[in-house]
């Protein structure tokens, strides 16, 4: 996620705000305006260089109870843990995950314009669907919770946002307070289908700057006819890995991390068979899209369960209409910078599953499809009358443009001056500088289990044992 008050700093903002001396040079002041905006250059080039991977340690998960809305207190109330609902093995599972961007304006127009897309995309469908949104804040989190189709349809893994952890380091006449993981204004969240239910739901804090987490969720396997439980889990996850250039000393580890989490770390009652994790994977680099083979990862990428189709030739200068579709690109459109697209969003499995393409989404590459493409919506910005400074060909250059703003950003200003340029205006803005990604699972038998349940189902008790090993074989491969 790139913003203008973070990390990516318009040339202009940075001229003004950069007011600390650097390491580096002693002052500033001596610099000319060109000369400080090389030496700006400088330092995000700098950034740019890879770090040391960064180690994750032992997961510690914080639980808490998912919500169900009660509509006759018109509330959002704990889900009692004895619900007898899950996925039956063998059904599809329809996975739906979106960064929706918490910084650009009007989070709530746009949170209430991604779930109507959403909606009208899968409707009061009675098949089973998980929605994992990331960068969510607490005006967008509003939106949903009050949204008549999130409280028909869904359980939410949380109507709160996550807290900051902290130790408590008793002293003789003192507790310091030690701060462990700092929560972020923005934070992921994951709305389930009523009949899917849920046996565990908790959060694991990375070691992050960012205040990133893997938010997990375990769903019971139903047997055949949906009357039983099994003691085995599918693991949903999803995530928001660190961003930005420098994150990606920890994005290798988080997402071994996630990859121990989904093969059966900190499962609690149950016996986790298989998982998967949809988020923003924030793969910047092109080496970053082989994270997952590593041997302390080892999952599968949906986009690679089926080969991706060549790339059509462009002529130079010629714009790409499909959006980047035959790399599976999720970002880089929906902006008004001129970006080059890339694949940051992605689903990862592992354990018995198979993926299978949704009709629901836009499009659809193989089994992996994208959402909310071209969605835009009406919302109320601060309009900011600002330049764009360019260097070529040693003279500074400026060009005139255009910036909106969000409240948030607006009541942190400090500059008067800029203050007095503004004025709040209605405009259209991208619901989200990302697309939506969908992909369908479903949950296999293992083969003791499928030679299980076809030797003692009744129909099959007569059947001679040749015919029920022979029907076994065909139907696992019907299956797989």
């Amino acid at each position: 996620m790139y913003s203008i008050f973070s990390f990516r700093q318009s040339s202009a903002y940075a001229l003004r705000s950069l007011t600390k001396p650097s390491r580096s040079l002693s002052s500033l002041s001596h610099l000319t305006p060109a000369e400080l905006n090389l030496y700006i250059q400088h330092l995000d080039r700098k950034d740019r260089i890879p770090r040391q991977p960064v180690a994750q340690g032992c997961p510690v998960p914080f639980f808490f109870q998912p919500q169900i809305y009660d509509p006759k207190s018109s509330t959002w109330l704990a889900l009692d843990k004895n619900d007898s609902g899950g996925l039956e093995r063998g059904r599809v599972l329809k996975l739906a995950s979106w960064n929706i961007d918490w910084c650009s304006p009007g989070p709530a127009a746009r949170a209430s314009a991604a779930l109507g897309h959403l909606s009208e995309l899968f409707g009061e469908t009675a098949d089973p669907l998980v929605v994992m949104l990331q960068e969510v804040r607490q005006e967008s989190l509003q939106v949903i919770l009050g949204n008549p189709w999130v409280q028909r349809n869904f359980l939410v893994s949380n109507v709160s946002p996550p807290e900051s952890e902290y130790t408590n380091i008793p002293g003789d006449s003192f507790i310091l307070r030690r701060l462990d993981w700092q929560a972020a204004p923005d934070f992921t969240l994951m709305m389930i289908s009523r009949p899917l239910a849920i046996t565990d739901c908790f959060r694991v804090p990375f070691v992050s700057t960012m205040g990133r987490d893997a938010l997990v969720v375990d769903i019971p396997i139903l047997n055949p006819g949906g009357q039983t439980r099994s003691i085995e889990c599918l693991r949903l996850c999803t995530t928001h890995l660190e961003s930005l250039w420098p994150g990606k000393a920890y994005r290798p580890g988080q997402l071994a991390l996630i990859s121990a989490l989904l093969k059966g770390t900190l499962a609690m009652n149950s016996k986790i068979i298989a998982g998967v994790v949809g988020g923003d994977m924030n793969a910047i680099d092109g080496t970053e899209h082989d994270f997952h083979k590593a041997g302390d990862v080892d999952m599968k990428d949906v986009w690679e369960d089926v080969p991706a189709p060549s790339v059509p030739a462009r002529k130079p200068f010629q714009k790409d209409l499909t959006d980047g579709r035959a790399r599976g690109n999720t970002w880089g459109y929906q902006s008004k910078a001129k970006r080059n697209g890339k694949r940051m969003d992605k689903f990862f499995y592992t354990g018995l599953l198979k993926a299978v393409a949704l009709g629901e989404a836009q499009d659809v590459t193989g089994r992996f499809g994208r959402i909310g493409m071209g969605l835009k919506t009406e919302v109320e910005a601060w309009e900011w009358q600002t330049k764009k400074v360019s260097i070529a060909r040693g003279k500074l250059k400026e060009k005139p443009q255009v910036e909106y703003l969000s409240d948030g950003v607006v009541a942190r200003l400090q500059d008067s001056t800029m203050l007095e340029d503004m004025a709040c205006k209605k405009v259209g803005m991208w619901v989200s500088d990302h697309f939506g990604i969908t992909v369908g699972i479903k949950v296999l038998w293992s083969s003791k289990r499928l030679r299980l349940h076809v030797w003692l189902s009744p129909p099959f008790r007569k059947l001679s044992c040749g015919v029920r090993m022979e029907f076994c074989r065909i139907l696992q491969t019907f299956l797989v």
